[in-house]
């Protein structure tokens, strides 16, 4: 339908009835895309179950969940200390046989030290001399001078 405006220009405008169809289904359609019709919040019958086994539930049951769930997590937390407990026993047990060797290896290096000293001094072998070689003997017995006067 056309009319004119106050300055005289014609105007395209809807019927009384056209305008209030094109509202309704205008909020029917946004309604509908935003989930409100039986699969939403429940503006025209509330959400519908997808499956036989989907129902909300009761504060009773939530918490009968929440109470399964606690128990769960604190089994997996007794469990994770019982395998750390162990795992560390592993550990300390190696670090106990290793202080063992490391201690075994320190005598051993000091043996080898002692032993490289020994056969690093210089020494000449009586075989290497063509007299035998008789060491010098001290002996205790005082000697006498005798003077000249002279």
């Amino acid at each position: 339908m056309r009319i004119k405006d106050a300055n005289g220009n014609e105007v395209s405008v809807t019927t009384q009835g056209q305008g209030n169809l094109n509202t309704v289904l205008g909020a029917l359609g946004t309604a509908g895309a935003l989930g409100m019709l039986g699969m939403g919040s429940g503006l025209f019958g509330g959400r519908q179950p997808r499956d036989s086994e989907d129902r909300p539930v009761t504060r009773y049951e939530m918490g009968l969940i929440r109470e399964a769930i606690a128990k769960d997590n604190e089994i997996a937390l007794l469990k994770a200390k019982q395998y750390t407990d162990a795992a560390m026993a592993g550990v300390e047990a190696q670090i106990s046989k290793q202080i063992a060797w490391n201690a075994v290896q320190q005598n051993n290096i000091a043996l080898l030290e002692k032993q490289l000293g020994q056969v690093t001094r210089f020494m000449v072998p009586e075989s290497a001399i063509g007299a035998p070689v008789v060491p010098p003997t001290v002996s205790n017995a005082q000697s006498t001078t005798t003077q000249t006067n002279g």
